[in-house]
């Protein structure tokens, strides 16, 4: 399946089942092609029993949607196939890390802007925000020109944490902390819980 077509087709299965919140929190914002294949997959084979047949793309969701049983089955299994969806996870990084290998000067530039100028971009916005608190007197506007800027100094710093963590690593690791908790050939995992 195509990398856009399977990963909007595993973000509505998972907006279908209610997982958003799980799925960030085990594998962050970002679905990549690896992990969206594995969802799907996971949730084709939950639903051909049910059908009978093969399901188009829209089916697939819809009947998601619309069956209790089938969502819990989906959400059960999704939930259960943890381990792989973090392999996955972790192979769509890998592919990332191994394209800039292959095309870094573009992303040199881009990173390089984003760590030297976010930072001074973000005081200067401090100071518009404390100017807006002192100067301005509709307390509307004022209120809604404080939430513009605290967004956009939010989405600078996340650029920034972003780009820190794309080069060092520091999601990586503790993605491939948690991989490793769950990989059997090296951990055993206790089912007697």
């Amino acid at each position: 399946m195509e990398p856009i077509t399977a990963i909007a087709l595993a973000k509505s299965i998972i907006s279908a089942t209610g997982l958003g919140t799980w799925v960030r929190n085990k594998l962050g914002d970002t679905i990549g092609h690896n992990t969206a294949n594995a969802i799907v997959d996971i949730a084709t084979n939950a639903a051909v029993p049910t059908a009978g047949k093969k399901l188009t793309e829209s089916e697939l969701v819809n009947n998601i949607a619309h069956s209790t049983r089938l969502k819990t089955e989906v959400k059960l299994r999704i939930m259960e196939k943890e381990h792989a969806l973090i392999f996955a996870e972790l192979k769509d990084v890998k592919s990332a890390r191994d394209m800039y290998s292959n095309k870094n000067e573009m992303a040199d530039k881009i990173a390089n802007r984003i760590i030297s100028i976010n930072q001074w971009l973000v005081l200067l916005l401090i100071a518009a925000n404390c100017a807006v608190a002192t100067f301005v007197k509709d307390s509307s506007l004022a209120m809604t020109l404080g939430s513009l800027i605290s967004f956009s100094i939010g989405a600078l710093w996340q650029e920034r944490q972003q780009v820190i963590g794309f080069f060092f690593g520091s999601s990586l690791g503790s993605k491939l902390k948690s991989a490793m908790q769950f990989n059997p050939s090296s951990h055993s995992i206790d089912t007697q819980k």
